[in-house]
């Protein structure tokens, strides 16, 4: 994936908002793409994703803060 991590936590949280507004037909592509989201934070940062879910980690919350360090900033 072509995004910088800050670009792929903002993309994380868009989809979210994308998700409330979407038809039900839409779900499917949105859920596989929060997915990808999901797995390029982990191929990236193992520490820093298992962080945040560790955190209590929101499905519109942003990872970002664990990135760099496995703990907020």
């Amino acid at each position: 994936m072509a995004l910088s991590d800050e670009q792929l936590c903002a993309s994380w949280q868009t989809s979210y908002t994308a998700m409330q507004t979407a038809l039900v037909a839409d779900w499917i592509e949105l859920v596989y793409l929060r997915q990808a989201y999901l797995q390029e934070l982990e191929r990236r940062n193992p520490q820093g994703l298992r962080a945040w879910f560790d955190s209590g980690a929101e499905a519109a919350g942003n990872p970002a803060t664990y990135l760099a360090t496995g703990r907020p900033q």
